[in-house]
């Protein structure tokens, strides 16, 4: 039997262990077991958000060098401008955007889940 996969990309078998860990006898249906799956999606997709916040404020406070840096180019993500020098002569000039891609850390996550957690609450 192969375990469904539910919109928020978890396992059914993984939300309902998770549902039932401290109540095993418990009844849950599979309509609670969807709303549970995507309650825990948006509760990580919230930590991830903000602990980013946190790791990005982090790394312009300290300058961290540690992190990757990332530069953006295509039609997409550059920016072509046309300038005229003196002679009325235009040229192309790309700007690549660049910026640094921050790590999150556990530290970042404990600094956020006690006011995650009141908000959920």
């Amino acid at each position: 039997m192969q375990d469904e996969v539910l919109p928020c990309g978890l396992p059914t078998s993984l939300i309902r262990k998770l549902l039932l860990r401290n109540y095993p006898n418990q009844r849950i249906s599979n309509e609670a077991i969807v709303l549970a799956s995507e309650l825990i999606r948006n509760f990580v997709q919230e930590a991830h958000h903000r602990a980013e916040i946190e790791a990005e404020c982090e790394m312009e406070i300290n300058g961290d060098d540690d992190d990757k840096s990332s530069c953006e180019s295509g039609s997409k993500n550059a920016a072509k401008s046309f300038e005229t020098d003196n002679q009325n002569e235009h040229t192309t000039v790309d700007r690549v955007k660049c910026y640094k891609i921050a790590t999150i850390r556990h530290d970042h996550i404990a600094k956020i889940a006690c006011e995650l957690l009141m908000d959920f609450s």
